[in-house]
């Protein structure tokens, strides 16, 4: 498949309405298809995640507490106003786990 078709079936993925359209395309085409479907659920879910944490972050620190939260990739990087700096995530179960970094760093 050539960058052509590449960019062709990118635009219709990206206005897609329905999924008839990949009813008649060729395995490898349908490779790519998935390819860009799995990083799109992937990228929601971490966007899902990304939100969730900086919820359980409000929701354990007080807002004057808080200097600066921000989502990172999967994480959130948390300073306080006291100075002390986290890299924040989810735990498997859900849980807010906070890793403290060496400001230094």
């Amino acid at each position: 498949m050539d960058d052509t078709r590449r960019e062709e079936l990118t635009a219709l993925w990206n206005e897609e309405a329905d999924e008839e359209w990949r009813e008649e395309l060729t395995a490898e085409e349908r490779d790519f298809l998935a390819g860009l479907d799995k990083q799109y659920r992937r990228g929601l879910l971490r966007m899902c995640e990304d939100a969730l944490t900086m919820d359980l972050i409000r929701r354990r620190f007080k807002p004057t507490a808080i200097a600066e939260v921000t989502a990172m990739r999967g994480h959130c990087r948390l300073r306080l106003r006291t100075g002390e700096l986290y890299n924040a995530r989810l735990s498997k179960q859900r849980t807010l786990l906070l890793e403290a970094v060496d400001p230094v760093c």
